[in-house]
């Protein structure tokens, strides 16, 4: 039995048949068999979740017409919610009760891959890799994703990171934080050299603050041990570089972008942004003594771990924390003396050199050119 005679078979076992990408259902006894969608699905992959998962297919329609979609498991089981989402990406259209609907879904599962989510970009200390927004690192080789934001052959399973998918690329409101984290090497720019520069360039303050960039690649396993781990304080007048040191750091996980600023940075933001990848760094600017009190108290806060608490929605609705797991590097021109909880648990750096030969400009300038060009490739 060829290919096209199994899946003729299959279709047949759930009482389904296609005919020009329609599906028509079978009837009962005498009845004439009934067309019961103007398209067909082919599924892609099955992306699991405990709570909602979702499924991807590609639907071709009785005039040729393809598109790619993500259902939720949810707009599965409702014929309305179905109907809905799969009319909004085109002339999809369904005509057939929920009865008819489960048959379908009963032969696409059947033959169905499945990949898992990766939920947070960053170290996966399960599997062994490292996530970006475009794809996963493992065992010093990059693996892109596809073009729906599947990554094969990791530890003999698929992986999903849906930022890069073509399903959603014409949507730029969502996966802002993993389109900007993404793994790329155009500066061939190696990591002696890197780190040579920026002691050149930030001197004592570059060897303080690249030993903190490196203990972030293990923060997890540091926080097991110490329960805690320190903010670093990077402090000191306007024009003295402590932002573009934070900013060279962070180049290592996303680059080209301009840090938070604590003065208009809600809480609920700054908690998001701690706890969006794993192992990594985050830099919050324009640090000053008399920020809002909630604000300094999640800072100290995040030295213990812990993030804002909030109601878990997608399973009991009972009050869960925010994980936090990054590393933290504070600037500003205030030392945060206004709470001394937070003042003892920040590593400092002062800043106060604020006039520089041409020589010196020149080379944080090269510094600069080298880091928008983004340093993914070198941990």
């Amino acid at each position: 039995m060829d290919e096209r005679q199994r899946e003729a078979e299959l279709l047949r076992q759930h009482g389904l048949f296609i005919r020009e990408n329609c599906y028509y259902a079978t009837g009962d006894d005498d009845e004439e068999p009934s067309r019961i969608s103007n398209f067909i699905m082919e599924p892609l992959f099955h992306i699991e979740d405990e709570n909602n998962g979702t499924r991807i297919f590609r639907m071709r329609n009785t005039y040729n017409i393809c598109r790619v979609i993500e259902l939720r498991e949810s707009e599965l089981c409702s014929l309305n919610s179905f109907q809905q989402k799969v009319g909004s990406v085109g002339n999809y259209v369904w005509l057939a009760k929920i009865d008819k609907l489960n048959r379908v879904k009963e032969y696409l599962y059947s033959k169905t891959d499945t990949a898992e989510r990766v939920r947070k970009l960053g170290w996966n200390s399960a599997e062994g890799f490292f996530a970006f927004g475009n794809g996963i690192l493992i065992d010093g080789t990059f693996r892109k994703v596809d073009d729906l934001g599947i990554v094969r052959g990791i530890n003999g399973k698929a992986y999903y990171i849906p930022a890069m998918s073509k399903i959603y690329i014409h949507n730029p409101e969502i996966f802002q934080f993993e389109r900007l984290m993404v793994h790329e090497n155009r500066s061939g720019l190696k990591l002696y050299d890197y780190v040579e520069q920026l002691m050149e360039v930030f001197g004592e303050n570059a060897t303080v603050a690249f030993c903190y960039l490196l203990s972030t690649l293990f923060r997890d396993i540091i926080f097991r041990r110490t329960r805690h781990f320190p903010i670093l304080n990077l402090f000191g007048e306007k024009g003295t570089g402590k932002t573009t040191l934070a900013t060279s750091l962070q180049a290592f996980f996303l680059y080209g972008v301009d840090p938070p600023n604590l003065g208009v940075t809600s809480v609920l933001a700054m908690n998001d942004r701690v706890s969006q990848a794993v192992n990594t760094l985050v830099v919050l600017d324009e640090y000053k003594n008399d920020l809002d009190i909630r604000k300094i108290a999640y800072l100290k806060g995040l030295w213990g771990g812990g993030g804002q608490t909030k109601k878990n929605t997608g399973t009991d609705g009972m009050a869960a924390q925010t994980i936090v797991s990054t590393g933290v590097v504070l600037c500003g021109q205030d030392k945060p003396t206004q709470d001394m909880a937070l003042y003892t648990r920040v590593l400092f750096l002062a800043f106060c050199k604020t006039s520089f030969s041409q020589k010196e400009k020149s080379r944080y300038e090269d510094l600069v050119a080298l880091c928008n060009l983004g340093l993914t490739h070198l941990p």
